[in-house]
């Protein structure tokens, strides 16, 4: 279940279709596509899998000034 307030969410169903399918987000434009540019990566990647990885990073290398702003 979804609870914001106690730190659980959910996608919405548009964003949900979205980052499932293979859709592109270009970071020149700030536009999705369903093509694939030189610029583009995909949505999935860009959205969930960069900053997931992003954070295992700071938190496995003990970078104390990264964790402690995503904590508070």
């Amino acid at each position: 279940m979804a609870i914001p307030m106690v730190g659980r969410v959910g996608f919405g169903s548009e964003l949900h279709q979205s980052l499932s399918r293979d859709s592109f987000f270009d970071l020149m434009t700030k536009k999705s596509s369903i093509t694939q540019t030189e610029e583009s990566k995909r949505e999935f990647n860009q959205f969930v899998l960069d900053p997931t990885f992003m954070l295992f990073d700071d938190i496995m290398s003990l970078q104390m000034d990264k964790i402690a702003g995503l904590v508070e």
